[in-house]
């Protein structure tokens, strides 16, 4: 196999030029699926293109220009993603905010980055944003349907009316602003919590999302993949993981967040996920608990050495060793009383999980 520093040296290209190439090549295919009103909607390549343009050609309207910071506080959904893209198009920077922010993080986190425009999904956070910028007005829109249309706030409905109108006065605005884009462009700036002190950011370019794009891909092959988006999007690793479906065919959707993580994982039934540490422990609490509360699992003391013994075979595959009979009856058996189990309560088809942002822990 490669290395991955041969994989990505030879041609690094912007992530909205992998965007645009993905639109064209799989035009009529699902780019990826969002919870909306209860049900999975998908929306093509094609779908997602229009609006990803209209969008940037809406915030161009309203002043945004290459180097603009735009920030995102809103929960994972696929509006984060489809503007996320169209400041890549345009050359602005996101700037993404945990959507459990509270206001005094959040005022150092919009200062730092010199944030010239927020974009909130409800009621709330557009009232906190306003509260965090009472000496530094900015430019709001709102995610929610039937929202604010006018000052203080414009709705992203109207963005993208607006972009809508520019594109039919200049329609090869779009391509020539992409065409424009390189490699080495900050494309994010990303913050702490704050929670040990002021936020810190680091910034992130094309180049450095294409690199951890390609390797991962040719170390775990993504095509084919069934994945589930529920971390926060401000996050890097959610962010890169939901931008593999740009080099790979990728069944991607957006969930509602951890809250609804094991209901979207049943209702999903994924092939892969990406993860912190701290919810892959809570994932693993879960899961075990809920496979030793089924019947036919007696004791937890029975489920316990099941696992044990999972990890005892796992080991000795690591190290190179084949277990003889009884290691592989041990295995089948232990398999059947808690693997299928835990398979089962994370919908029954995880081949991976990827984990990051923190030593994971043993028993995770």
């Amino acid at each position: 196999m490669p290395s991955p520093d041969a994989l990505v040296h030879a041609a690094v290209e912007p992530l909205s030029h992998l965007f645009f190439g993905r639109a064209k090549a799989a035009a009529d295919r699902v780019a990826y699926r969002a919870q909306t009103d209860g049900e999975w909607r998908a929306t093509t390549w094609a779908e997602a293109k229009d609006r990803v343009e209209c969008i940037a050609l809406g915030l161009i309207d309203l002043g945004v220009r290459p180097g603009t910071r735009v920030a995102i506080l809103s929960r994972t959904r696929a509006e984060w993603a489809e503007v996320d893209m169209a400041n890549l198009c345009v050359g602005a920077v996101t700037v993404g905010l945990l959507p459990n922010l509270t206001l005094e993080p959040l005022k150092q986190a919009l200062a730092l980055s010199g944030v010239r425009v927020v974009i909130v999904e409800d009621r709330a956070k557009r009232l906190l944003v306003k509260a965090a910028t009472r000496s530094s007005p900015v430019t709001l829109i709102t995610m929610e349907r039937d929202g604010p249309s006018g000052a203080p706030a414009i709705s992203l409905d109207a963005v993208i009316a607006r972009g809508r109108r520019r594109r039919a006065r200049r329609p090869n605005e779009i391509p020539a602003r992409v065409a424009e884009r390189r490699a080495d462009e900050v494309t994010t700036h990303v913050y702490t919590a704050g929670t040990t002190g002021t936020p810190k950011g680091v910034m992130l370019s094309h180049r450095n999302f294409h690199y951890v794009l390609q390797a991962t891909n040719a170390l775990v092959p993504y095509e084919g993949q069934r994945a589930l988006v529920f971390m926060p999007l401000a996050d890097p690793l959610q962010r890169y993981a939901s931008y593999l479906n740009l080099v790979a065919d990728v069944d991607l959707h957006y969930g509602g967040g951890p809250q609804r993580m094991m209901r979207d994982i049943e209702e999903v039934r994924p092939t892969c996920f990406a993860v912190v540490p701290r919810l892959l422990d809570k994932l693993h609490r879960r899961v075990a608990a809920g496979a030793k509360g089924r019947p036919g699992t007696v004791r937890h003391a029975g489920f316990d050495r099941a696992v044990a013994a999972m990890d005892a075979a796992a080991a000795q595959l690591r190290a190179g060793y084949e277990p003889g009979v009884g290691g592989r009856l041990r295995r089948r058996v232990a398999d059947r009383v808690a693997g299928r189990r835990c398979r089962s309560a994370l919908g029954g088809r995880v081949a991976f999980i990827g984990a990051g942002g923190a030593p994971v822990g043993r028993d995770a």
